[in-house]
């Protein structure tokens, strides 16, 4: 039988693969085969990929050099921002937007409102092919599915009790395998920074800048807090800073861990309270239900393009964020009691209805894209797809395999009340076809 593929690019399999499985969930009901593959494979084997539809994690220019060979294949595009999740400065969101992606993508799914309007004032000829879905992530946040979050949520709590979690993102200033001049060259290569672009480069030292006040404040709040909390306080890099620093600067302390196994959001979800300088698990912290308390101690511009800064409690210096975590260690939550007016400010960039999911919202939006159907055999038509070099790291063949995304898949569908069992095949090089067990062949 015929059948549509619909292609998972993925970048981070820690970050992108659940979600993406919860929407294979949903999109094979669509008369989807699903093909989840790490987008390398993809740029790297175009000429061996059947026609399809091309679900982009971005709109970079590393995003949109890709999404013009796809169209030069037959392929439909459609995209998600992912790293607009945590933005809510529209120049910024536009900074993740190359200017040529008007050509080729067929379908923007945005976020919120607010994306959809920063999209929409910048490329008005996209007007027509932008939806607002909300982002599948988030669904993984709500109750009906957060029963394993929860578990492992209690498991890091058998083992560490209560504890204060500091999530930190300073990878420009504190990248891991290289150094600042590095990470501009990075940002210059997806085109996040023109570096002909005078307001640019002035971005990116502003940028550097704010991490390095940041860092500060994670330091001065460690030194002037750890010996006055009952709890022990766990330190989560982001998976792309070096690690090496922070163990050289905080293995000696009494009572702080470096921790950065597992996943985030179970930490998130099994802290007592999450204390961090403007990270984007601030607004999932907000969703999961976890007192959450941004660091803001300076007049950065920078900490206002950051949505967990507006839909989070901030403390402007280090004394009153010891003043309110003391308190709520105490039992005085000063936190928790604002979460309805954070929720509510978080509706116009983030989408949510509580009786659909995002996931489904986003699964109806692909299945309106005109996609053709492959021949039967799908299976043989990935026959000649090379393997490529190794993704340092970033794609873990312990969840990027046949059985765990199956069972991923499958646990979704259980929680959806959805009828039959989908099947996960590996169909190449690191690429595993997924479809209801009669048409996955």
């Amino acid at each position: 039988m015929a059948q549509r593929l619909l292609y998972m690019l993925i970048e981070e399999d820690d970050r992108e693969l659940s979600s993406r499985s919860l929407l294979a969930a949903i999109a094979i009901e669509c008369g989807f085969n699903v093909v989840f593959v790490p987008q390398w494979t993809v740029w790297q084997n175009w000429e061996a990929m059947p026609q399809g539809l091309m679900f982009f994690k971005g709109n970079n220019k590393a995003q949109a050099v890709q999404m013009r060979e796809a169209k030069a294949h037959g392929h439909i595009v459609a995209s998600i921002e992912e790293e607009a999740l945590g933005i809510s400065d529209c120049r910024e969101v536009l900074r993740c937007f190359d200017e040529r992606i008007a050509r080729y993508c067929d379908l923007f799914l945005a976020n919120g409102l607010f994306e959809a309007d920063c999209i929409g004032r910048e490329f008005p000829s996209v007007t027509d092919r932008i939806s607002v879905t909300g982002n599948p992530r988030t669904d993984l946040l709500r109750e009906e599915f957060a029963g394993d979050l929860r578990t492992q949520a209690d498991a890091i709590c058998a083992e560490h009790g209560e504890f204060m979690l500091v999530n930190t993102n300073f990878s420009t200033i504190n990248p891991r395998g290289d150094d600042a001049l590095g990470g501009f060259d990075s940002c210059v290569r997806v085109g996040l920074v023109n570096q002909r672009d005078d307001q640019d480069i002035q971005d990116f030292f502003t940028w550097c800048a704010w991490e390095k006040v940041n860092v500060s404040a994670v330091g001065e709040l460690m030194s002037g807090l750890c010996d006055r909390l009952p709890w022990p306080v766990i330190i989560r890099p982001h998976p792309t800073e070096d690690l090496d620093v922070w163990h050289e600067v905080f293995d000696d302390w009494q009572g702080v861990q470096i921790i950065r196994e597992g996943g985030h959001l179970a930490w998130t979800a099994a802290a007592s309270i999450l204390v961090h300088p403007g990270c984007t698990t601030g607004v999932e912290a907000l969703l999961l239900g976890t007192p959450a308390l941004s660091i803001v101690v300076d007049d950065n511009p920078w900490h206002w393009i950051n949505l967990s800064n507006l839909v989070n409690p901030i403390a402007t210096d280090i004394p009153s964020a010891i003043e309110t975590i003391e308190a709520f260690a105490r039992g005085d939550d000063r936190i928790s009691p604002r979460r309805n007016e954070m929720l509510e400010r978080l509706s116009r960039h983030v989408h949510y209805q509580p009786s659909r999911l995002c996931s489904q919202i986003v699964a109806e939006a692909l299945d309106g894209l005109d996609v053709k159907p492959v021949e039967a055999n799908v299976l043989g038509k990935f026959a000649k797809v090379r393997m490529v070099d190794p993704t340092d790291g970033k794609i873990d063949p312990d969840r990027f395999n046949p059985i765990a995304v199956a069972g991923m898949v499958n646990g979704f569908r259980r929680s959806l009340g959805l009828v039959g069992c989908a099947k996960v095949c590996a169909a190449g090089p690191d690429l595993l076809l997924c479809g209801l067990s009669e048409l996955a062949t």
